[in-house]
């Protein structure tokens, strides 16, 4: 079974952010396919293949997840959220998947300390029984039937979110803004497969999760980055505060990416390949 990494990007800053995904990636597993879904136009440097989005780009880049299982055709594929940098090692993720899941989507996330996080916009979640989704990594089978029954169903929500979302949450919960682990908490619930997406364990498709200081810090609307010190090692090894990355960070914020971490994940990936 082949297997393969898929981001997706449908401006600069998120292809930027895709190249940092990739290199951190590569690092590791240097023979592990990573793949992009974009219609950008960019020289590519890191990425196995290029695929288009399939029936045209939505206005934000995670409306369109519900193409990704018509734009790859590899057997197993890992989804990671464009605005993550990865720690870990990921065979773990494929082996445990491929023997127990077609389609699978975790709720487990922690704070850069390794607690659990609880993101208190999602509290409401338990009024209408749906299940806490982690959409910044999911794994599918391509041809498996039921990842292709999660995405035929992704597209409708995904798609026309405005008029979806109504069905599962009242107008007081309705966000501004496309919500990509709301959007996915409502294919599981309209699917009511729950047992069979989601993991026996779900540290297994667990994220660092880097939203938490916006609920915690005083006035951090205006970013993490601006409150929490980071360092990069020539290497490529990561700390946030004192604390060692060893998983993978979703970080969201295309200003994490600086053209210094860029340039050290690209120039320790080209000196471990040459």
């Amino acid at each position: 079974m082949n297997r393969a990494v898929i981001t997706s990007a449908i401006n600069a800053s998120q292809l930027n952010a895709a190249r940092l995904l990739a290199y951190s990636i590569k690092i590791r597993h240097p023979k592990l396919v990573v793949n992009i879904m974009t219609n950008e136009e960019f020289e590519n440097d890191i990425f196995d293949n290029v695929f288009e989005l399939p029936f045209g780009q939505l206005y934000t880049v995670r409306e369109n997840d519900y193409q990704l299982y018509w734009a790859s055709p590899v057997d197993s594929n890992l989804f990671i959220d464009c605005f993550s940098i990865v720690k870990k090692e990921l065979d773990s993720i494929f082996e445990y998947c491929e023997d127990h899941h077609e389609m699978c989507i975790s709720s487990f996330k922690t704070d850069y300390k390794g607690l659990p996080f609880v993101d208190r916009t999602k509290l409401y979640f338990s009024e209408y029984n749906l299940t806490k989704a982690n959409s910044g990594i999911f794994y599918w089978k391509k041809d498996s039937d039921e990842a292709l029954r999660y995405f035929k169903m992704a597209d409708p929500i995904m798609q026309d979110w405005r008029n979806s979302y109504p069905a599962f949450i009242s107008k007081k919960h309705m966000p501004d803004a496309y919500d990509s682990d709301l959007a996915h908490a409502c294919v599981i619930s309209a699917l009511g497969n729950r047992e069979e997406v989601l993991p026996v364990f779900p540290e297994v498709l667990k994220t660092i999760d880097m939203r938490m200081p916006v609920q915690y810090f005083a006035k951090a609307e205006d970013g993490w980055t601006k409150y929490l010190n980071t360092w990069i090692t020539s290497d490529s090894k990561l700390k946030i505060q004192n604390y060692a990355m060893k998983d993978i960070v979703n970080y969201h914020e295309a200003d994490f990416v600086t053209e210094n971490i860029l340039d050290k994940h690209g120039s320790y990936y080209r000196h471990i390949s040459s």
